[in-house]
């Protein structure tokens, strides 16, 4: 019931803002939200407790459509579910009349840049709420078809939330990302085809077995991968992602940068090491890390120049996705070594854990640049000359997800790189290991440019900020730091259903 729930209460709720024309819609989100992240916390619980959650959604019509979570799925829902419920708040907040900001815009003049209210709030609730739904779709349908349908909802909704604005820029960046998700996802369908005529199975985690390696399969599994990497935005098919992350209302922005890109990650490592993993070979692990590897750094070095606080931002999230593409070869490299389920493991534990961490820090940092952008007037990076007497709790918040980005303790980040380094040195993947600090050094880079201007001595000249606006981000960023002296809980719950290659568990290897 609670998986169920996870995804029909956004569902619903987006529903009921369309009907509802305006009329209390950001009410309705938010206790659509709530309501997803109870069933997602006791889908959670249920996992923990016993094995993981199979429910029958669709029995027939010739379909079986169920809902399966594993510990991955219900942390990765469930950290989804955390971020949209705060989300859904600051949202509210950044939509609430504000008369004290209208009297200090009238004093000091227009904005400059591209700051200003978010157009057309009645609008932004139904697509977000979609998007939730379809997101929370991909995290627990068992289906390959299913799936399919759920990418492209995925795909439509963020791109509806990117083209809110309606300029010409916005539209411009929509339909370059509507090409690549529709591609994507179609490129997707064409390898789900091959693979279901050749074995007939639909769910990828009743696959393992009925797959020989036969070149078709094979195939199937290239093309499947190809076009969720499309819409992930791997290097270097990352070409759409700055404009549209930049572009996208703030209210949207920590859903589109730490959430959406997730789901594609996690349909791979299901795809791989669920359903196909005996077709899976250390060369093609490999250059899904050497892949990752250029979103490390080519992102990380072009966000150093960039002017836009917001397109700063935009190539960090191309950046620190890099680090969750490194764990394939961690997996698939590591059958060659003597000690292959302790290093597996590690390199299992440092993937979800770090995108567990990274979720919550990027949200909490898109929602503290929206704050600071609406309190400067202005998206330059140059514009936040003393952000930190004019807006402490938003420049707090920032300082704070920055500190998990980096990977320093005690926060999750810092686990989820601990686990990536020791698993790429277990493995005897040393060159990892170097990709890893460097691009902990980059990420520190960009983010000490931004904090030492904010940190400057000037009489500040900032709008006042509604409370939620800065509390919001703070509690995420509070919520990242704090993953950090959680571990062995979420470790605990990452071995329920984890890949049948990896094992019984470590155990002790904590």
């Amino acid at each position: 019931m609670s998986a169920v729930l996870a995804v029909a209460a956004p569902l619903a709720g987006a529903v009921v803002t369309v009907l509802a024309r305006g009329r209390g819609t950001p009410l309705v989100a938010i206790a659509a939200s709530l309501v997803g992240l109870g069933a997602a916390t006791t889908l959670a619980v249920e996992v923990a407790a016993d094995e993981p959650v199979r429910v029958a959604l669709l029995h027939g019509f010739g379909l079986e459509i169920d809902l399966y979570a594993d510990g991955a799925g219900a942390l990765l829902l469930l950290t989804s579910s955390v971020v949209n419920s705060v989300a859904a708040l600051y949202a509210w907040g950044s939509y609430l009349p504000d008369p004290a900001r209208v009297e200090w815009a009238a004093r000091r003049g227009p904005f400059r840049g591209t700051a200003g209210l978010d157009p057309e709030p009645s609008r932004f609730w139904a697509r977000w709420l979609g998007l939730v739904a379809a997101m929370n779709g991909v995290f627990l349908l068992a289906h390959t078809f299913a799936l399919y349908v759920a990418f492209e909802a995925v795909g439509v909704a963020a791109v509806a939330l990117v083209v809110l604005a309606g300029t010409r820029a916005a539209l411009d960046a929509g339909l370059r990302y509507l090409v690549v998700a529709f591609a994507g996802s179609l490129v997707y369908l064409a390898g789900a085809v091959v693979l279901w005529a050749e074995s007939g199975v639909l769910d990828p985690y009743r696959m393992t077995d009925d797959v020989a390696g036969t070149p078709l399969a094979v195939v199937a599994l290239a093309v499947m991968t190809v076009g969720l990497l499309l819409t992930a935005a791997l290097f270097p098919l990352h070409f759409w992602l700055p404009d549209a992350h930049t572009i996208a209302p703030s209210p949207a922005s920590p859903i589109l940068s730490a959430l959406v890109l997730k789901v594609y990650f996690y349909a791979v490592l299901v795809l791989w090491f669920q359903a196909l993993p005996h077709l899976v070979t250390p060369t093609a692990a490999t250059l899904l890390a050497v892949l990752g590897a250029g979103s490390i750094l080519w992102g990380g070095a072009v966000a150093l120049w960039q002017t836009s606080l917001k397109r700063l931002v935009a190539y960090s999230t191309l950046s620190q996705m890099g680090y969750l593409w490194l764990v394939p070869a961690m997996l698939v490299h590591d059958a060659a070594t003597p000690a292959p389920e302790t290093a597996a493991w590690y390199g299992w534990y440092g993937g979800v854990y770090y995108a567990i961490a990274h979720s919550a820090a990027k949200a909490a940092m898109l929602m503290a640049v929206g704050a600071l952008v609406r309190a400067a007037g202005s998206d330059r990076v140059d514009a936040l000359r003393g952000a930190a007497a004019g807006a402490p709790w938003s420049v707090a918040a920032f300082a704070l997800a920055g500190v998990s980005l980096v990977g320093l303790p005690p926060s999750g980040g810092f686990v989820g790189k601990w686990y990536l380094l020791t698993a790429a040195l277990a493995s005897g993947q040393w060159w990892i290991a170097v990709i890893v600090l460097l691009g902990g050094g980059l990420t520190a880079a960009y983010l000490v440019r931004v904090l030492v201007l904010a940190f400057e001595r000037r009489e500040p000249s900032f709008a006042p900020l509604p409370h939620v606006l800065a509390v919001a981000p703070l509690l995420l960023a509070l919520l990242t730091v704090g993953l950090g002296f959680r571990a062995v809980e979420v470790l605990s719950l990452l071995e329920v259903g984890a890949p049948p290659f990896l094992g019984t568990g470590p155990g002790a290897v904590r």
